[in-house]
């Protein structure tokens, strides 16, 4: 599957994000971050007047939509299915920021803006575990975002309002095959197994502490 943020060439995204920096991009990152983005990204997605990115934007907007336009598509995508809140759109959108500019620093050449929905799973599970860490489930959920299935929603809710672009061959089942959400977002986070415990060890142990 291919998706696209309308208007945008790869040539843009390669031209502004040439040379910068992830960390300078990601000043607020959980890694050592006061653990507010949250708060951040809701408090964002309430300003209907000014840009719903300025939180740590990768990419200027004016490559995007305008930003009018896009307030407008979320608002029509929440209008019509209320179930995923708007800061899940702005996350997803600054998860396709950031897959595209991670692509245009690869080796690989890219021809075509389109991005798979695998690769925008990738971004998308990559950023969250680096803004929210261990509370990614927390906040995922409070958005209403418990599955990749969700993730396609939220997509294709944008296709249709005019804010994402999309081929013929695009499915939203191309969003099934992906990670499952407490292996991605619970499992790094789970405390390491304690090691089993010989039995035999432990009674001559006791045996010679008597």
């Amino acid at each position: 599957m291919h998706l696209r943020p309308s208007g945008i060439s790869y040539e843009d995204v390669e031209s502004d994000t040439a040379g910068a920096d992830s960390d300078d991009l990601h000043s607020g990152s959980f890694v050592g971050g006061s653990g507010n983005q949250a708060s951040a990204y809701e408090s964002n997605a309430s300003q209907s007047n000014n840009s719903l990115f300025s939180f740590h934007p990768l990419i200027t907007s004016h490559h995007f939509m305008k930003v009018s336009g896009f307030n407008e598509a979320v608002a029509l995508a929440v209008a019509k299915n209320d179930k995923y809140r708007p800061e899940g759109y702005q996350f997803l959108r600054e998860s396709l920021e950031a897959t595209l500019k991670k692509r245009s620093k690869s080796k690989q050449q890219h021809t075509s803006s389109h991005v798979s929905a695998e690769e925008l799973l990738e971004g998308f599970r990559r950023m969250a575990l680096r803004e929210f860490g261990p509370m990614a489930p927390t906040v995922l959920h409070y958005w209403g975002v418990g599955s990749c299935r969700d993730i396609g929603e939220m997509v294709f809710s944008l296709v249709e309002a005019g804010a994402f672009g999309r081929t013929e061959n695009d499915r939203i089942d191309d969003f099934e095959s992906g990670f499952d959400f407490h292996e991605a977002f619970v499992v790094p986070f789970l405390p390491p197994p304690v090691p089993a415990t010989d039995s035999t060890s432990v009674n001559q142990r006791t045996l010679f502490t008597k």
